[in-house]
């Protein structure tokens, strides 16, 4: 799959785990009639095409050791945190006062970046299985 593929897989990917996410997020703190401005889907668009950018070193097909990767993950989870903090505030998608706020922004960011490493890691497995499927049927061809 080329670079620009993935890229777009996991913008695609991240869209939804935000809009999935959020949606609970504004339900919990903003309640059920919470109206949202067209600001707020160009903001999860941004953060969504940043992270996506940003997740680009993960396709690089380059073999890391755990402490690297844990590293490099850790690193990105702080990136991507911040952004949306940044993003957030500036669009009032929370109140700096108020702490359920900023926990609810906190588990949000969380339990995206959970959904995509998750699914992420689900294909990875799907696309090892298919290529070992492959290498097994041209082993047996050549017999």
């Amino acid at each position: 799959m080329a670079v620009f593929s993935k890229v777009l897989n996991i913008f695609c990917l991240i869209s939804t785990g935000i809009f999935l996410c959020s949606g609970i997020y504004c339900f919990i703190c903003w309640g059920p009639d919470v109206q949202l401005s067209l600001s707020y889907i160009l903001g999860v668009f941004l953060i969504s095409f940043f992270s996506s950018v940003f997740y680009i070193p993960f396709f690089s097909g380059r073999e890391f050791s755990k402490a690297a990767l844990l590293f490099f993950r850790a690193v990105y989870f702080l990136v991507v945190n911040l952004m949306v903090l940044a993003v957030g505030y500036k669009l009032g998608w929370f109140k700096i006062g108020n702490g359920k706020m900023i926990i609810g922004m906190e588990i949000t960011v969380a339990a995206v970046f959970l959904i995509v490493h998750v699914v992420e890691y689900i294909r990875g497995l799907q696309e090892a299985k298919k290529m070992n499927v492959r290498i097994a049927s041209r082993n047996s061809l050549s017999e």
